[in-house]
């Protein structure tokens, strides 16, 4: 997102998107667990 000379000629390289489609993609998932607890916690 940074060292990249040309931001037009090679942004498919990016690690950025790459995070997203790969394992990276785990965080997501936990997110959503995340506040499936949450709403058990506030419901009595």
């Amino acid at each position: 997102s940074g060292p990249d000379p040309t931001p037009g000629t090679a942004p498919a390289p990016r690690p950025d998107p790459a995070p997203t489609s790969g394992p990276a993609a785990s965080p997501t998932p936990a997110l959503t667990s995340h506040p499936s607890v949450d709403t058990e916690e506030q419901q009595p």
